[in-house]
């Protein structure tokens, strides 16, 4: 038997789990051993000194510098190892980072879509890379970001962590921003050479911040409201996240809300059944203040989801889940997460809006 190669996991046991069975698909499991589950260090990233070269002195490629570049994945422990690392090393060398047995295993997985089982847990990190174990996640670039979206016209409604993803598309020229308060909107980005529009605005109350908000009028311009008198389509997306700010209030304010969402899909989708909707979950945030630890606390983000799933779980919506993303990340816990973790947020997002895409883009 070959030498052994052992797999140093920043995962949660459950993930562990799947990762052997990644293992035992593709015929590896007389080469790679699971060593154990690590814990993450939030607080900082590796340093270099503590991580390991890439497969037979490889660098690792990525658009994007960043801490996970040096995240411990493979720790070698046998003076036998080069045979399997040749082996890992030729499929890493014809296509890219993904072997083609990995890759097998990927595509097994069905089109990101509605009604796709909550996972536990829902993926990984791997090379700075987020893996989805629910559905067909890829890597799309800025070129295919917009080619994904040309055509197209996405609304997104709710707090800051979605507002983050249209200013991604900003920054990377698929969309240019219109006039409008670049934080609680409305405003309008538009690339018309290319038939993209992408809208923003902002949730009503309650609204948790410490700077002045602006009362404009609250029965009208509801996320209810505007969902109901939106026109859709097949090439019209609505992007809800409803969590953040919902945290610190009792349940059934946040139960209330999403039932009147709930009322609201419907009817769009009575109207327009082709319409994609795609709700986001919340994700981890810091806790640095007895506010944030009392009355935002993760567990309470967590019950918040459980009631979303619970109440939109049976329509024809898409939940975009990024919560085991978020607390497995290696930056620090933050409700506006590094740019790079929303990059593959956004991998996700993408997705689901265009999954008919997934088999020409590059992994």
């Amino acid at each position: 038997m070959a030498g052994r190669t052992h797999l140093t996991l920043c995962l949660t046991p459950a993930c562990a789990e799947d990762i052997l069975g990644f293992i035992r698909h593709y015929d590896f499991e007389d080469e790679v051993t699971v060593v154990s589950n690590v814990p993450c260090h939030q607080d900082q990233p590796p340093s270099p000194a503590q991580a390991p070269a890439a497969l037979d002195g490889e660098q690792l490629q990525d658009e994007h510098p960043h801490p996970l570049k040096t995240r411990p994945v493979w720790t070698r422990t046998s003076p036998h190892h080069h045979q399997t690392n040749r082996r890992l090393s030729s499929s890493h060398r014809q296509t890219g980072w993904m072997s083609a047995e990995n890759r097998t295993v990927m595509h097994s997985f069905p089109f990101c879509k509605p009604g796709i089982p909550h996972k536990h847990p829902e993926g990984f990190w791997l090379h700075g890379k987020w893996h989805s174990l629910s559905c067909q996640v890829r890597q799309f670039s800025p070129q295919n970001v917009t080619e994904c979206l040309t055509n197209h016209t996405v609304h997104v409604r709710g707090d800051s962590t979605c507002r983050q993803w249209v200013e991604r598309l900003v920054k990377w020229k698929v969309v240019q921003r219109g006039a409008g308060n670049s934080l609680i909107g409305p405003y309008t980005a538009t690339n018309h050479s290319r038939g993209i529009m992408v809208t923003f605005n902002f949730h009503t109350l309650p609204i948790q911040t410490g700077s002045w908000f602006p009362f404009r009028n609250l029965s009208e311009s509801g996320i209810s409201v505007e969902v109901r008198s939106m026109a859709g389509g097949p090439n019209v997306v609505l992007v809800l996240s409803l969590c953040a700010h919902f945290v610190a209030e009792p349940k059934h304010v946040y139960s209330s809300r999403m039932i009147e969402v709930k009322l609201a899909i419907q009817e769009l989708h009575r109207k327009y059944p082709k319409t994609k909707v795609i709700v986001k979950t919340c994700n981890t945030r810091s806790h640095r203040s007895y506010r944030s630890v009392v009355q935002q606390s993760d567990w309470l983000a967590q019950q918040i989801d459980h009631e979303m799933r619970s109440i939109l779980g049976d329509l024809n919506v898409a939940i975009l889940d990024v919560w085991d993303m978020t607390v497995s990340q290696w930056y620090p816990h933050n409700i506006h997460p590094n740019q790079h973790v929303q990059d593959n947020e956004l991998n996700i997002l993408m997705s689901y809006i265009c999954p008919e895409m997934l088999t020409n883009i590059e992994q």
